[in-house]
């Protein structure tokens, strides 16, 4: 993943050029936060560390290693959103529960009552106890 990995026969000519003059000119333009000038041009030795680290992040494992964290971020907020509709059908449950005892008789408290369990059951799933 480093310059010295870095295979240039890979790498277009083109490409390679856009890379040097891009780092050759390279200059941090900018102010602080009160207005004061915060500008730096880096030395050679920076400029050396800049095109590495570009290289680096333009390696093939790399991209592969930010698509698969990618990836996975993908698959996380899809299971938190599985589990918030989960939670969400939980809390219907809960209301169904609660008609049932008020309106259903002793037939409907019982009912209830396994709703409950279940409803209790899958609440303590999420929660992972």
């Amino acid at each position: 993943m480093t310059t010295k990995d870095h295979h240039p026969a890979e790498a277009p000519v083109a490409y390679e050029d856009a890379l040097k003059e891009y780092v050759e000119d390279y200059e941090m333009i900018g102010e602080t936060e009160d207005g004061r000038d915060a500008s730096y041009t880096p030395t050679q030795r920076e400029r050396i560390l800049i095109e590495d680290a570009i290289r680096g992040w333009e390696d093939p494992e790399t991209t592969k290693l930010r698509e698969a964290g990618q990836a996975m971020q993908g698959r996380a907020q899809r299971a938190e959103a599985q589990v918030a509709r989960v939670r969400d059908l939980a809390d219907d449950f809960d209301k169904r529960i609660a008609q049932l005892r008020a309106n259903g008789g002793d037939r409907g408290k019982d009912e209830a009552e396994g709703m409950d369990v279940c409803v209790t059951d899958l609440r303590a799933a999420l929660e992972g106890k």
